[in-house]
């Protein structure tokens, strides 16, 4: 069984809404699921590198298309939020916007509890953080 299909079951075990396994241009396998914070909603995906057993965790445009008058500002925030925060990395992709990553080591016992605890660890952060966003985006 794949660990995109071990992450899809577990989440299923616990009532836990997601797009189902689908496959992108690469054959690499994912899933999506979006969780509802207290300042934002997240919308994850988990890319599964199977013969690696690791998955890749990305909140693709968390914030979409920074303004390119506040591209310094935002860059600065996010080597501050780098700085702040151990478990999610910020950065600004090609499409001038903000997206959350992390990555993990998964084995099939721990592979639907070590994905979605670290989703929701950077739901936490990213709650925390998406202020500090907008006040160098709008402030």
């Amino acid at each position: 069984m794949s660990y995109a299909q071990i992450v899809a079951d577990f989440m299923d075990s616990k009532g836990f809404h997601h797009s189902g396994v689908q496959q992108n241009s690469n054959g690499a396998n994912y899933i999506q699921f979006s969780i509802t914070g207290e300042a934002t909603n997240v919308r994850f995906t988990v890319i599964f590198n199977e013969e690696g057993h690791d998955a890749a965790i990305r909140a693709f445009d968390f914030v979409e298309h920074i303004p390119d008058s506040k591209y310094a500002e935002c860059l600065v925030c996010c080597n501050e939020l780098n700085m702040k925060f151990r478990y999610v990395k910020f950065y600004i992709d090609n499409d001038n916007s903000i997206t959350l990553e992390d990555d993990a080591v998964i084995d099939e016992e721990t592979a639907g509890d070590e994905v979605l605890r670290l989703s929701f660890t950077m739901m936490h952060i990213a709650d925390e953080a998406y202020p500090i966003l907008m006040k160098a985006i709008y402030g």
